[in-house]
This record gives structure tokens, sequence and C-alpha cells, in this order.
């Protein structure tokens, strides 16, 4: 049905397009300046500030000194955004971020439509364009969502290529290139990531010596090449031992200095830490559970699921059992466990049948719960602005119009959508999508206001 629809709609990428791009800019761009620059912004924005002001963009500098932590792609991206307005700002510093999710979420979805199905494209655009460690990262003027981004775009642009048969150097050069960005904006990470899921990818499908192929081999020393040129014009100011020095703090030593008592902690909720990091999305992994999905889902698309996979398990132990690595060292992976969640959705709504009764019920309990979960935020966004202007020195960054008005309209299409409820399970991608928007509605009307009060307080 996903590919007649594809074939018989031509507007299907524009409206799809369309839609992401009004989810993300609710979701991302209202009050983006509205917080001052904290935790590490301040030092990306002044790095930046510091190009534009010399025209030195090779060498990053802060406080007169040469910066060896990460590499400067970031500090560009912030130059580009600020250069029309002449002035870096915490606008236009955070911009970066918010452009990357927004343009991997629509690659996402306009490549992966003909493999998931029309629900399935769009649950995984949304799923991770709305997932609360991309939410919370994305308006920040810091690296992780960016790097994230350009990681899991090398990988997904890899295996579509080698699914479309492309070998050689047309199959390696272009996710290498993407790949060589990520670098560029957190260095080793990046190659660590894509050779560890590329080679146990390789290694499972017994296409190891791919690895050899000289097409690979001469977009890897194209790609290293064009490294060498940067890292070689550090060297020429620091010197290589200082280059090794911070190799060694930032890659071998990070994380591995923590106590016996929060090494254990970190060890037994890591895994639930990066289910929280992509929920509720991530809650359909426990439809695995259920056997008919399960062997659905992976006879449906054994590759690609094969593929996701991977990526998380050669991955996962380097930030699972290394020191208290937080999730968000781990977010490039986040979207390829989103990615099997879609796979499950996408069986779920075509393969209903296959649920049972109690796995209907507890999905029909969902979206009943979703359902009266979006009222009762809609009716607290009605009644925000007056109940927090009763309690005193205390004013909502929305005027108090706005949010009556966002509650009220929400609620009058929950009534009416309501009456004409067909109990389809495709709902629950809508549900989930309006509960986390109006939650994103209420952080920036009630939230935003207490943190930048708390800010103005203790930050110097």
């Amino acid at each position: 049905m996903g590919n007649r629809l594809i074939k018989n709609n031509k507007l299907l990428p524009i409206i799809l397009i369309t839609g992401i791009t009004v989810i993300a800019a609710i979701s991302y761009l209202p009050f983006l300046d509205y917080l001052p620059l904290y935790l590490e912004e301040p030092r990306r924005a002044l790095i930046a500030a510091n190009m534009l002001a010399t025209g030195n963009y090779l060498v990053p500098v802060h406080a007169d000194q040469i910066y060896l932590s990460k590499p400067p792609l970031f500090n560009w991206l912030i130059c580009i955004f600020s250069a029309p307005f002449g002035t870096v700002n915490a606008w236009t510093a955070r911009l970066p971020s918010v452009f990357s999710i927004w343009l991997l979420s629509i690659f996402l979805v306009t490549t992966s439509w003909q493999r998931l199905g029309i629900q399935g494209s769009i649950f995984w655009g949304i799923s991770t364009l709305l997932s609360p460690e991309i939410l919370e990262k994305g308006r920040l003027a810091e690296i992780d969502v960016t790097f994230a981004c350009l990681v899991t775009a090398g990988l997904w642009s890899w295996w579509l290529l080698d699914q479309a048969q492309q070998r050689g150097l047309k199959l390696w050069l272009i996710p290498l290139s993407i790949i060589m960005l990520a670098y560029l904006t957190k260095r080793e990470p990046a190659v660590v990531f894509f050779y560890l899921t590329i080679t146990g990818y390789l290694i499972s499908q017994h296409r190891i010596k791919e690895l050899l192929n000289p097409g690979h081999l001469i977009a890897l020393a194209s790609i290293l090449l064009m490294l060498s040129l940067w890292i070689w014009s550090l060297a020429m100011y620091v010197g290589w031992p200082a280059l090794w020095h911070n190799l060694a703090q930032e890659i071998l030593s990070r994380g591995s200095h923590t106590s016996t008592a929060r090494y254990l902690k970190h060890v037994l909720t890591y895994p639930l830490q990066i289910m929280a990091a992509g929920a509720p999305f991530s809650l359909f992994l426990f439809m695995l559970f259920n056997n008919k999905i399960r062997l659905y889902t992976c006879d449906k698309n054994p590759k690609l699921m094969q593929f996701a996979s991977i990526a998380i398990l050669v991955n996962l132990p380097l930030y699972w059992f290394k020191g208290r690595l937080p999730v968000r060292y781990f977010l490039p992976m986040l979207p390829f466990l989103l990615l099997i969640t879609s796979l499950i959705y996408s069986t779920i709504i075509e393969k209903t049948y296959l649920l049972g009764n109690h796995s209907l019920r507890w999905l029909y309990t969902s979206i009943s719960i979703l359902y009266w979960g979006v009222a009762s935020l809609a009716l607290i966004l009605v009644l925000s602005s007056p109940v927090t202007q009763y309690l005193g020195n205390f004013t909502t960054s929305v005027p108090w119009f706005m949010t009556s008005s966002i509650g009220l309209l929400i609620l009058t299409g929950l009534r009416m959508w309501r009456l004409h409820w067909q109990r389809h399970i495709s709902e629950i991608l809508s549900l989930i999508t309006l509960l986390v928007v109006l939650l994103r509605i209420l952080e920036f009307s009630i939230y935003l206001p207490l943190k930048f009060e708390y800010l103005t307080q203790t930050q110097n």
C-alpha cells in the first residue's frame, strides 16, 4: 500500500517534508535565545566569534589559547549562521543543532519509506526528532546533536548505497566524507562508531573482504589526506606531543575515573537511561516479546533489522562498561534504536491480527491513556497563565491568550476526534506527537522563565 501511495501521490515528499518542518519549528525554534548561553555553550560561541573577528578558521582559539579538545566544524557552523547578522549570539549559536536534527529527520523519512512503509518512515522521522535526549540537546549550542546526526547520516547512507548494489568507490566515498565531517565535530568517536558498525555488519554477511576493496582504500586514503591537513596545521602550532597528550585525555582517560559504587550504578542503569532517551517511542521494543511480531518483523526486513541491531550491540559495550559516560555519548546510536521501533510499528500497522487479544487490549488502553494525557495537558495549558498570575511574582514567557487558544483548539479537536474514532492503532503516533509538543509548549511557557531566573542568579 505504501509503495502504491508513493507512485500515485507526487506531492507526498513535499507533504512529509512540510510536516517534519512544522513539527521541528514548533518544537525547537520558539524562545531559542531566551536563556543565556550556559554549560559548554559559551566556549563554542566564543571560539566562533574569535574566528569571525580574526579570520582564522583553521585553528580554534579560546581565551588566547589554542583549543585542542574539539575540532572546529561546529564553530564553523556557528560562523555560517552568524555571519549574515555580523555577530555571534545565543540564537545563531544554537541554530546549527536545530538545523542538524531537522535535516537528519527529513533525510531519514524521505529515504526509508520504500523499506518501512509510509507509517514506519514517518514514525522514524518523528521519533528521532522528538526523543527526549535529542529534544534537550537540540536547542543547545553544543556539539552532541550535530555529531550524532552526521554519524547517523554516514552509516545510513552507506547502508542505502550497499542495498542499491553500489560497490567500490561509489559505496564508500559519500559515507566516509560524512564521517570526516563527524570527525571534525568530535574526532575519533566518529571513526569508531562507523567502522565498528560496518565491520560487524560485513562479518554477519560474510563480506569482510569488502574492507580490502581498492575503492574503499582509495576513499579512505582521500579522507585521511584531507584530515591530515587540519591535524598538521594544529601540530605546527602546538607540537605533536601536545596533540598526543590531548588525545589520551579526551579518548583514553575520559570517563575512566569514578568510584566503584558509581560505576556499578552506571552499569545497572545505563540500558534504562537509553530507553528513557528514546521514550515513549522506545517502549515499542517491548512488542518484541510477542513471538509473531518479532518473527514477522525480522523476516520482512532481515538485513535492515540486522544492520540496526549490530550498530547498537557492537557500540554499546564501549559506553556501558567504561566509566560513567552519559547517554549523550551514545546519542549517534539512538536513531538506530528508533529504527527498530519503527520496524515494529510498521509491522503492527500492517499485521494487526498478529497481536492477539492481550496485545490489542494493551495498545487500545495506551491510546486511551494518551488521549486523556493530551486532554489534561491541553487543559493545563488553558489554565497555566491565570494560575501562575494568581500565584504571584511569576510571568509566563508565552502570552496567556496564546496558550489558552492553543489549549482550547486542541481540546476541541480531541472532542471531534473522539466522536469519529475508529480505533485505528496508527492514531497512537499522532497522540504521542501531540503529547510531546504540548509538553514542549508548557516547557516554553513555565519552565524557561524559572530556568532563566536560576541562571541569572547562579551563572557568572
